[in-house]
């Protein structure tokens, strides 16, 4: 659901990555569930971290993240 979030919002590089509180609105999940969901996505290779926002880290959807999301596609 974040990743699928990254990919919508055209978060797909350092320069448009976007912070952790732009992303959890309009999504009904906690500002620490999506952190802890990011760290663990950061770890995997399928986000990464951008160039910060003032003081706010910022995330974007890897390559690899985007090739998951279409093998998942493909396999619905």
């Amino acid at each position: 659901m974040v990743l699928v979030k990254l990919k919508n919002n055209n978060c797909i590089n350092k320069l448009k990555a976007t912070s952790i509180r732009k992303l959890s609105s309009g999504m009904d999940i906690s500002y620490l569930t999506i952190r802890n969901i990011l760290k663990a996505l950061t770890y995997a290779g399928l986000c990464a971290k951008g160039y910060p926002d003032g003081n706010a880290h910022t995330y974007f959807i890897t390559s690899e993240g985007i090739e998951l999301l279409n093998n998942l596609k493909g396999d619905m």
